[in-house]
């Protein structure tokens, strides 16, 4: 039986969910948080999925404290997820958090629960991740610190968790300021990452996780992050939200941690941090960034650009 608190985010995939109920009876958890939004209205067949979905937890044989966080109504996945995992802080000060299509391996739980403890203190450290993706690694240590707070089975604490819940920003002036422009290390990544959010603030793409990312970077956050895989996404299909696109980071293989050794010190690594935005982010760009960021700077300058809310949903 473990004693940390899990939240689990499923939405319309009944299949997805009984797996996952199935990793976790591995573990066992004591407290589980099950986060569903509803049926869209505009889906017939939806609500049958929905309802079959939320039935896995119905398969849960051990003794566990379950709290349903059940929307009635579509709520979108930014919103969904963002209020879900504010209700589940209500009750717990820190979460391992998975969504439906992730599958962590026994290290992950060890790696999250360890480090849950030893950085509950220091605010510095924002997030734990159960994602490498990476081939080559700092060899000596078992994870170490980014500015990526990756999302495919992670952990984190409810005061930083608050950081995010409560940073609503006018986005045409952080875009246009020179904290923002700090964040980045080339104009190539600020562009990449600056459609992203003008997208979420002109209410084009409904999600969560970039307003995550941007908190963590805006806060000085950092991300503890294994240097072995430790969860494997296998979503990338047409029932997905976001992934409905081939790509080499799906179902990639795990692997376990036999002993978790520690980093001499909490300080970013700047040179794996390039390659992750090589390899996942900014280098798969195939635009111009430089024209397109100063295009789009134009814009945002001149032009009208919503709030940007954690979550927001897209209109």
């Amino acid at each position: 039986m473990s004693d940390i608190p899990i939240a689990i985010i499923v939405f319309n995939r009944p299949d997805m969910a009984h797996a996952l109920v199935n990793r976790l009876r591995e573990i066992r958890p004591s407290r589980l948080f099950v986060i569903a939004d509803g049926a869209r209205s505009d889906r017939p067949d939806e609500a049958e999925q929905v309802a079959k979905t939320r039935s896995a937890i119905n398969h849960i044989d051990w003794p566990c404290d379950i709290a349903r966080i059940y929307s009635d109504q579509n709520l979108g996945c930014g919103v969904r997820i963002r209020t879900g995992i504010s209700q589940a802080f209500e009750a717990a000060d820190k979460l391992i958090i998975l969504e439906d299509d992730c599958r962590p391996n026994q290290t992950f739980f060890r790696f999250t629960d360890q480090l849950l403890n030893r950085y509950e203190d220091d605010r510095r450290v924002m997030a734990i991740t159960g994602n490498c993706f990476h081939d080559r690694m700092p060899g000596g240590q078992s994870y170490y610190f980014s500015k990526y707070p990756n999302c495919w089975g992670w952990a984190t604490w409810r005061r930083a968790w608050e950081l995010y819940d409560s940073c609503e920003c006018d986005w045409q002036t952080l875009s246009n300021s020179d904290r923002y422009a700090q964040l980045f290390e080339t104009r190539h990544e600020q562009a990449y990452w600056t459609q992203l959010l003008d997208r979420i603030a002109q209410g084009r793409l409904d999600t969560w996780d970039v307003q995550w990312v941007l908190a963590c970077w805006l806060n000085g956050g950092l991300t503890a992050a294994p240097t072995k895989n430790l969860v494997s996404n296998v979503g990338f299909n047409d029932l997905a939200t976001h992934t409905t696109f081939d790509s080499p980071l799906a179902a990639l293989p795990t692997y376990e941690l036999e002993t978790i050794e520690h980093p001499a010190t909490v300080k970013r690594d700047a040179a794996v941090d390039r390659e992750s935005d090589r390899l996942l982010y900014s280098g798969t760009w195939k635009h111009p960034g430089i024209l397109k960021s100063t295009r789009d700077l134009i814009r945002r300058r001149y032009g009208n650009c919503r709030r940007l809310a954690p979550g927001s949903k897209a209109a």
